[in-house]
């Protein structure tokens, strides 16, 4: 009887825990599994080669994505060779292609074919979410396991789990801020300290995260003023201290490559497209050109640009301009986007703020899937940059097929996301919350993480192109919220039950 009640207690303690982690992190890589395969994007290819460059160029050890630029053709050289948008060659080298992430897939890529960062960035949201689980209402195992398999079934947080992309870091961000500063009173230390590593890990790995920490530390330091309630500066010193380690970074990256090269990184024109393509840049560029001292001006007949996407990336002459280019007018336009943008500014002030405004509008609304099933132009662009042995694994992917059910779990997401918000509206200004329990944190909980969707859809749709990705990979986190609202009420209903 002794050993059977010892076995009993040893599952309990081990067996169950372990039970329930390996359930939600199958779930949590499902789209993978089905796929058979991580998902790739145009950039993982940049993340994973800025990584590849500065150990090869440290160590001397090669891999099989130190060599491979040689397919892609981009922009002809003198001697006619081809060129590539990020080269040594050329002593170029992309910046806003976080090293940081990269060297997450580079040895993802040493071990196991990206099956192991992948693995990696489902053990962080799995963390995220029982960290957050036990300041909320209390941690259970089951809680875990249900809210991980019903978040994987129905929000895009798997899918961007499976991505080989930093987009899920994001999510992250924002609610690693939420619980630092709604929770973080009564927070014990050690949780404090996972908080902080998996912030500072998140606002390294894309500089979009780090803009929206920003954000939010605004919106609670102006939260904290208006309401008048003592500031909560430990939150504060955690937040700062992970601005300050996002900056370092990029400061770090820009040394090293100057150091190693001579030459700093190019910063992609994302603002400056985005301005033309709105309008203001354009008409800005018309009226002010050829005697305004923009390397802008050299493409004044592609004007007006009706994508920031073809100025940026197209290789068609007619259409695309920063691509096509040398190393030196690309780290020319990469230069002067901030002085530009502050022009365009002062130059028409009320139709660029509409236009932002619609963008960000637009952006919201942006919840799909379409990055899952690989369409012709990924497909030859993977045929270019990627190793030849990971091609042959990718075209045996239902991905590459266009077999990933996207249709089905988009209408699915927004179902969802319509249900979460619906419910988060209705526990706040129709149920009887207030009489149950009124001093809830959740609510300023629930205030920040909706302050930090706006503020990545503000960012990447203001300042970037709109796309499904950008939103779609913080949007899970309205349905969460609905969850730990629910788990909350629940948990101090049950408390205020008498007991017999």
């Amino acid at each position: 009887m002794f050993y059977l009640s010892h076995k009993s207690e040893t599952w309990k303690r081990i067996g169950v825990p372990l039970f329930f982690i390996a359930c939600s992190l199958f779930v949590f890589m499902w789209p993978s599994l089905y796929n058979g395969q991580p998902f790739f994007f145009y950039d993982t290819a940049s993340y994973i080669r800025g990584a590849d460059t500065g150990i090869a160029e440290a160590t001397g050890l090669q891999s099989q994505w130190t060599l491979s630029f040689v397919r892609n053709s981009l922009s002809p050289g003198k001697d006619g060779t081809v060129k590539n948008l990020s080269s040594i060659a050329d002593q170029a080298f992309l910046s806003g292609r976080s090293v940081y992430y990269g060297v997450l897939l580079y040895f993802g890529s040493l071990i196991g074919q990206f099956w192991t960062s992948v693995l990696l960035q489902a053990v962080v949201v799995m963390v995220a979410i029982g960290l957050t689980l036990c300041e909320a209402f209390g941690f259970r195992w089951k809680d875990l396991a249900i809210i991980s398999v019903a978040l994987a079934a129905t929000t895009p947080v798997a899918f961007y789990i499976s991505f080989l992309m930093p987009d899920i870091f994001a999510g992250i961000t924002i609610l690693a801020l939420a619980n630092i500063f709604a929770l973080g009173k009564t927070m014990v230390r050690l949780l404090i300290y996972l908080w902080t590593a998996l912030l500072c890990a998140a606002v390294l790995f894309h500089s979009s995260h780090l803009l929206i920490a920003i954000f939010i530390v605004i919106f609670e330091l102006l939260h904290s003023l208006v309401s008048r309630k003592p500031i909560f500066w430990k939150g504060f010193a955690v937040a700062f201290f992970a601005i300050i380690v996002g900056f370092a970074g990029e400061v770090a990256f820009e040394f090293g490559v100057q150091k190693a090269f001579g030459l700093k990184p190019i910063r992609p024109p994302f603002i400056m497209a985005r301005l033309m393509a709105d309008g203001p840049g354009s008409a800005f560029l018309k009226e002010r050109c050829p005697g305004a001292d923009y390397t802008a001006c050299r493409f004044v007949n592609l004007l007006p640009v009706k994508s920031s996407d073809n100025f940026l990336w197209s290789l068609d002459p007619k259409v695309g301009g920063f691509m096509i280019s040398d190393p030196s007018t690309r780290r020319s336009l990469g230069d002067e986007q901030y002085r530009f943008a502050l022009a365009v500014l002062a130059y028409d002030p009320i139709n660029q703020i509409l236009a932002s405004a619609k963008n960000t509008f637009t952006q919201l609304c942006l919840v799909g899937l379409e990055d899952f099933n690989y369409s012709s132009p990924v497909a030859y662009f993977f045929e270019d940059n990627l190793p030849a042995t990971y091609m042959e694994g990718i075209k045996k992917t239902r991905a590459w097929q266009g077999r990933m059910p996207i249709m089905l779990m988009s209408y699915v997401i927004l179902l969802c996301i319509c249900a979460g918000v619906l419910y988060i509206l209705w526990h706040f200004f129709v149920s009887d919350r207030n009489k149950i329990y009124p001093k809830s944190r959740l609510g300023l909980f629930t205030a920040i993480v909706f302050v930090g969707i706006f503020a990545n859809a503000a960012i990447c749709g203001a300042l970037s192109t709109p796309h499904d990705r950008y939103q779609a990979r913080v949007i899970w986190l309205l349905p969460f919220v609905a969850a730990l609202l629910y788990g909350e009420r629940e948990a101090r209903i049950k408390d205020l039950k008498p007991r017999t």
